[in-house]
């Protein structure tokens, strides 16, 4: 959602014509990219779509730093640098929030393993 003090990001219209930096930098895959990072399912609820930059012109995920985040997965250690977390870079860089909410999620359930016969 975007808080009160506003949207940290612009569309990045010089990118429309070309397909490729579309499809590399295309808003669609933003959630499953964070998805990792905050290990925890990510919904994209924004309706973005296409491509967009932050307001100083970086790539929205070129301006996150993932080394600490991913660093700090599973670590009670506290990061090396800046100390942000997902949610509060996500919210200082690009004016979004990350908001906790409860839903539905795929889950594949194993119930059976068997190793397999010789033909």
């Amino acid at each position: 959602m975007v808080p009160k003090r506003g949207l940290k990001l612009k569309k990045d219209k010089a990118q429309e014509g070309d397909e490729l930096a579309t499809f590399a930098r295309a808003w669609e895959r933003v959630a499953e990219v964070i998805s990792m990072v905050a290990d925890r399912p990510v919904v994209d609820m924004t309706g973005f779509e296409g491509v967009y930059k932050t307001l100083d012109g970086q790539d929205p995920l070129s301006a996150l730093d993932f080394g600490d985040m991913l660093r700090m997965r599973g670590s009670s250690a506290p990061p090396a640098s800046s100390g942000a977390s997902i949610f509060t870079e996500i919210q200082e860089k690009w004016g979004l929030k990350l908001e906790p909410q409860k839903g539905p999620v795929d889950v594949i359930v194993i119930d059976h393993v068997q190793r397999p016969t010789a033909n």
